[in-house]
């Protein structure tokens, strides 16, 4: 106990600003995250010929993804860390972890780290049908000009235009019109875009879906 004593006084004596602090202790914790991980994870990698998306294990991407904490994830890439590892419990990759949590700037460093932009997570959704379901209209228009597939579809067979619609994201179903959408691709149910704009009784994005030319 005394150690421990003597050793937070000098230390608060050599780095008297918390701010100071602070630093000091984030760069010790992301540069132990990146040595506890970096051994497994470079293995797995070596032995899938690079392709990540298998990848058991933990990542120090992930506690920086979810947290908005873009200067730990930009560090965390520029020092070797992989943008294209997937977390175990739900199978979401850092790119969609960031679209979900509204990380822009996040979203455009992984993608500038050449993270692979349509990887699904467990129910089969990708980085820009999350952003279709939150409405984030900035994200998803990065997507798109980065080549994000418009007509994938997810576990239900929902591509991002339905998913849209369903969640009456209005700016989205716009923005998602401007890039030609394929119209004759139908849900796991039997039902395309305008069948959505009807069952959430939504004037405004039908008028839209029929001025695209969207059948029904």
């Amino acid at each position: 106990m005394f150690m421990l004593n003597w050793y937070e006084k000098r230390f608060d004596v050599i780095f008297k600003s918390k701010k100071i602090q602070m630093i000091v202790f984030k760069v010790l914790f992301v540069i132990l995250t990146c040595c506890l991980a970096s051994v497994p994870q470079k293995a797995v990698h070596a032995q899938l010929g690079g392709v990540n998306f298998q990848d058991i294990g933990p990542s120090p991407i992930f506690g920086p993804v979810r947290a908005g904490d873009w200067q730990s994830v930009d560090y965390l890439l520029k020092s070797g860390v992989s943008p294209n590892v997937k977390e175990s419990e739900e199978g979401q990759s850092p790119l969609v972890l960031a679209t979900i949590g509204r990380h822009l700037d996040i979203v455009e460093t992984l993608l500038q780290f050449e993270a692979r932009i349509d990887v699904p997570d467990n129910f089969g959704r990708t980085a820009l049908s999350w952003a279709a379901v939150k409405g984030e209209y900035e994200i998803a228009k990065i997507l798109l000009v980065a080549k994000a597939n418009l007509n994938h579809q997810n576990n239900e067979g929902l591509t991002p235009l339905m998913q849209a619609v369903k969640n009456s994201q209005i700016e989205l179903v716009q923005l998602l019109l401007q890039w030609k959408p394929d119209f004759s691709i139908r849900d796991y149910t039997g039902r395309g875009p305008m069948d959505w704009a009807r069952a959430q009784r939504n004037p405004q994005i039908e008028l839209m879906l029929r001025q695209a030319g969207a059948p029904g």
